[in-house]
């Protein structure tokens, strides 16, 4: 009887570390994907944010406002994965971070040019961090890997419960069956309960 008993709850330990190597291993590509997905579409949503203010920025940086710069900074900065932002020409250096502590992801620069499209008049960089982005993210995971879990536990009992009625209950019956053969019974059968 403990030799029945230990290996159905070998069967049970297997099934439910195999249930659960597998769900973790799907939630974690699945999560990779997901996380390179969501940073791309962010940078672009970044990317569309400063194509959409250049002409402006152009007209102000042209103009050497200072504080018309900043305001467009400050609008880009609000709000989205820039952290950074900084224009530089030759009389006009303005800088607006809205988080200094904040680990830098990406960093590019882009080219605002004269409102005649003539020359350079001055470089955008752009800082971005995805903190945030991390940060929520983690929050999904979890939630998701919660969920997971309990469903790849509730397969393996499943599972489990019918391996246990189909198979290992029968194997059980053949081997008390063997146990009480005698060997001078040359044409005993052992029959099996298959309800």
């Amino acid at each position: 009887m403990t030799r029945n008993r230990s290996l159905t709850t070998l069967v049970l330990l297997r099934l439910l570390a195999a249930s659960v190597a597998i769900s973790l291993l799907i939630s974690g590509i699945e999560a990779y994907h997901r996380f390179a997905n969501i940073y791309a579409q962010v940078h672009q949503q970044a990317q569309v944010r400063v194509a959409a203010n250049q002409a402006a920025l152009a007209v102000v940086a042209w103009n050497f406002d200072v504080e018309g710069v900043r305001a467009l900074l400050e609008g880009l900065t609000k709000e989205s994965a820039i952290v950074r932002a900084e224009v530089t020409g030759t009389s006009l250096k303005v800088e607006v971070s809205t988080n200094p502590t904040a680990a830098i992801d990406l960093s590019w620069t882009m080219s605002i040019k004269a409102p005649n499209q003539a020359r350079e008049i001055a470089t955008l960089r752009l800082h971005e961090s995805y903190d945030s982005v991390r940060q929520e993210m983690r929050t999904r995971i979890f939630m998701q890997l919660g969920t997971e879990l309990a469903k790849s536990i509730v397969f393996a009992l499943t599972l489990f419960c019918v391996i246990q009625l189909t198979i290992t209950r029968h194997l059980i019956g053949l081997d008390r069956g063997i146990k009480t053969l005698s060997p001078s019974e040359q044409e005993a059968r052992i029959t099996l309960n298959r309800g």
